[in-house]
């Protein structure tokens, strides 16, 4: 064989076989580095009223800020028309038809009655909590019900500032965790909800 060419093909095969050596620590770290995950619903948002759906009568910089960085459906459902069964299909992942909370009221001993979260069905935040997340919810929860209540904290949420359902979901939520001083970490101060729920994001970040 030509030397020329031998050393050529011995020069291919130690760069090959670096290649496929032992990885270095930081891309072991980067491979098992798990993402952030920020899950925003908004409640009762048409879906003509962002800006990047065509909208012009008002200004929805943020949210079209987010659709230009991201994706936009154009073809999709709803779990529900109505609050709490459309977050209880979020919340479980369960069809409408499948899950607990089928309205924002049911029929139960003669009354109506605010249903809430099976037992029996795994949350979004305890899947999480599960894989190694911090978990923490802010603003409307609407799955508690009125009997046998469904606490967020009890269903996979590490920290939450929220209010039972719309009618208490008032702008005061600064001055009433505020004054309360909401605090479970050294690393991050009170959880309010003017932006302060950044904070608990940071501290908990890769």
């Amino acid at each position: 064989m030509n030397l020329k060419y031998a050393n050529i093909t011995l020069l291919g095969l130690v760069v090959f076989l670096a290649a496929c050596g032992p990885k270095k620590p930081d891309e072991e770290k980067q491979l098992t580095r798990k993402p952030n995950v920020i899950f925003i619903l908004t409640d009762d948002l048409g879906y003509g009223e962002p800006g990047c759906y065509g909208q012009e009568m008002f200004q929805t910089p943020n949210l079209d800020h987010l659709a230009e960085e991201g994706m936009r459906f154009t073809d999709f459902y709803a779990g529900n028309t109505v609050c709490a069964p459309s977050r209880a299909s979020l919340m479980t992942g369960k069809h409408p038809g499948h899950a607990s909370v089928r309205g924002n009221f049911g029929f139960k001993d003669g009354q109506w009655l605010m249903m809430p979260l099976s037992p029996q069905d795994s949350t979004l935040g305890e899947i999480m909590q599960a894989r190694g997340y911090t978990t923490a919810i802010f603003g409307k929860w609407h799955l508690e019900g009125d009997f046998n209540p469904t606490h967020p904290e009890d269903r996979g949420f590490d920290e939450t500032v929220r209010e039972r359902f719309s009618a208490e979901a008032k702008a005061h939520f600064t001055e009433k965790y505020g004054s309360q001083g909401i605090v479970r970490d050294q690393n991050y101060p009170y959880l309010l909800y003017d932006g302060k729920e950044e904070l608990l994001i940071e501290a908990n970040k890769n």
